[in-house]
C-alpha cells in the first residue's frame, strides 16, 4: 500500500546567500576591506564585519588565498581567485542567510508542499550561517501547537534546504488509519513522541495501532526521503 501523506515536507530556498561575486584591488588589506563592504551590503548589516586575509597574499593573475569573514553568529571562510593583477572573484565556502528571511521562506515552502506551521524559527541571532556539509536545527510548531526539530541543510548549489521530508505524526496516523480503513476501524495510532518525523533518508518506523475491538497491532511503515509513506505490512499477535 503505497500513497502521499497530505501534511509532509520538502524545502529548497534561495534568499540572501551572501556570495561575493568580484572586486578590484591590489593588496590584501583592498581586498578584505572590499569584501566587508560587498558583504555588509548584501546582507544590509549596519556595520561592516571584520575580514582577515593572509598578509602576504600576492594580487597575481591565478594567485588563490583564503580569507575569514568575522560574523557574530561565525566564522565564514572564502576562497579568492585573482583573475589578472587587479581583478579578483570570490566563493563562500558554505552561506549566509538572513534570519528572517530564511524562516519564512522556509516555512512557506514546507507549507506549499504539505506541511503547515504555525511558526518556523532557525537557529542564529539575524542570520544565519551555514558551513559546508554542516547542517542547521530549526525549531517548528505545528498548527496544533506541538514543537518538533527539523534539519535544514545546503545542496550542492549551496541553497538551503530541508534535509529529506518531514512527516507529521497526526497526518501519519490518519493516512495509516485510512490504508486499514476497508478492513478494520482504527482508533488510536501511536508512531512515537515527536509530533514531527524527519526522514532525512529512508526511514523504517513501527507504529501502533488500536482498534475498535481493543485488539492492536503493529505497523511496518517506510517515510521515504521524497515524502512518500509506505504501509510494508500489520503485525498482530
Amino acid at each position: 500500500m503505497r500513497s502521499k501523506v497530505v501534511r509532509r515536507g520538502v524545502s529548497l530556498v534561495v534568499v540572501g546567500a551572501a556570495l561575493v561575486v568580484a572586486g578590484c584591488s591590489s593588496t590584501s588589506t583592498q581586498v578584505s576591506d572590499e569584501i566587508a563592504s560587498q558583504v555588509k551590503d548584501k546582507l544590509e548589516l549596519s556595520t561592516e564585519p571584520a575580514v582577515t586575509c593572509p598578509d602576504d597574499a600576492k594580487a597575481d593573475k591565478g594567485e588563490t588565498f583564503t580569507c575569514e569573514i568575522d560574523l557574530d553568529e561565525g566564522t565564514v571562510p572564502v576562497k579568492v581567485t585573482f583573475e589578472d593583477s587587479t581583478n579578483f572573484t570570490t566563493e563562500i565556502d558554505g552561506a549566509v542567510y538572513k534570519k528572517a528571511a530564511l524562516d519564512k521562506a522556509l516555512k512557506a515552502d514546507l507549507e506549499k508542499n504539505g506541511l503547515t506551521l504555525k511558526t518556523l524559527d532557525c537557529k542564529g541571532g539575524d542570520l544565519v550561517v551555514f558551513k559546508a556539509k554542516d547542517t542547521v536545527s530549526c525549531t517548528a510548531t505545528t498548527s496544533d501547537g506541538a514543537t518538533g526539530a527539523i534539519k535544514v541543510h545546503l545542496d550542492a548549489d549551496n541553497n538551503a534546504e530541508t534535509v529529506g521530508s518531514v512527516y507529521e505524526q497526526t497526518a501519519l496516523a490518519t493516512f495509516l488509519t485510512d490504508q486499514l480503513a476497508d478492513q478494520v476501524t482504527i482508533t488510536a495510532v501511536d508512531c512515537g513522541e515527536d509530533a514531527l518525523i524527519q526522514a532525512e533518508e529512508d526511514l523504517q518506523l513501527d507504529c501502533e495501532a488500536t482498534a475498535d475491538d481493543g485488539t492492536t497491532a503493529t505497523l511496518k511503515v517506510t517515510l521515504s526521503a521524497d515524502g512518500t509513506a509506505t504501509l510494508d505490512d500489520v503485525v498482530t499477535g
